[in-house]
């Protein structure tokens, strides 16, 4: 079915699906890249959410390290860890939305 509009003239639309032409190896490398492209978003998606949930529901693997208190004294390494513990959540929950984003547009 073509759409006409009052002049007699295609529709804009029409001309545009009409010179758009691909060849099937193009678009089996374009579907491969797309799939390609989905599969690496749900894996970081994934290890985003399991780094973004371990310290957003209590966990604190950061108090476990002695290192960092031998280096930093106890009272210091507790300020730095409770201030670059919301950040690192913080950070996490903008990844997943962004991959979030990034995998339903692609």
């Amino acid at each position: 079915m073509e759409v006409v509009d009052s002049a007699g003239d295609r529709s804009l639309m029409e001309k545009s699906k009409e010179g758009v032409r691909t060849t099937p190896s193009a678009n089996n490398r374009y579907n491969w890249s797309r799939r390609v492209l989905q599969e690496i978003c749900a894996f970081l998606i994934l290890a985003n959410i399991m780094l973004w949930v371990i310290p957003a529901f209590g966990a604190h693997p950061q108090f476990e390290n002695e290192l960092g208190k031998q280096f930093f004294g106890f009272s210091a390494w507790f300020v730095i860890v409770n201030l670059g513990q919301p950040l690192g959540v913080f950070y996490r929950m903008h990844s997943v939305a962004a991959l979030l984003e990034l995998l339903v547009s692609a």
